[in-house]
């Protein structure tokens, strides 16, 4: 018998970011199952090609972004200003939708044969990461204040 928490975080849609190596490695899934991926060498360009790579696999998959449930992005270890790109990306988003984020290691997401991570693999470490509710949230609903509002 399945665990009810598996058959619902399995059906959710995930998007996976790392930009962290000179490699911009995007992919969306249900569950562990990856739909649709993208792996290209950005160089020093992940601000500039990360979006429109993004939007074009978005809309190639026929996927809107409000459908999204979790974001998964790498932290590196490698460049800071490219993982910065990629965690900057997923807070974004993630505060627009109001929904988790998930940062895991770049080392986990390779394979032996890669030199960079794989789409598949950095969404099946946030998959795992999900199931066992190893999230943190990007927003805030109550408001915070420095000092009290005139």
């Amino acid at each position: 018998m399945k665990n009810s928490k598996f058959e619902i975080r399995n059906s959710k849609l995930i998007l996976a970011i790392d930009t962290s190596t000179e490699a911009l490695v995007l992919g969306i899934g249900r569950g562990e199952e990856l739909i649709a991926g993208h792996s290209s060498i950005a160089g020093r360009k992940h601000l500039e090609l990360s979006l429109p790579a993004l939007e074009q696999l978005m809309k190639e998959n026929g996927l809107e972004y409000k459908e999204l449930t979790a974001i998964v992005v790498g932290l590196g270890p490698g460049s800071l200003i490219g993982a910065r790109v990629g965690v900057v990306i997923a807070k974004t988003l993630a505060q627009v939708l109001k929904i988790d984020v998930i940062g895991i290691s770049t080392l986990d997401a390779k394979d032996d044969k890669d030199s960079y991570p794989t789409p598949g693999a950095l969404l099946k470490l946030g998959f795992d990461k999900l199931n066992k509710g190893q999230t943190s949230s990007a927003y805030n609903l109550e408001p915070i204040y420095l000092r009290e509002p005139v």
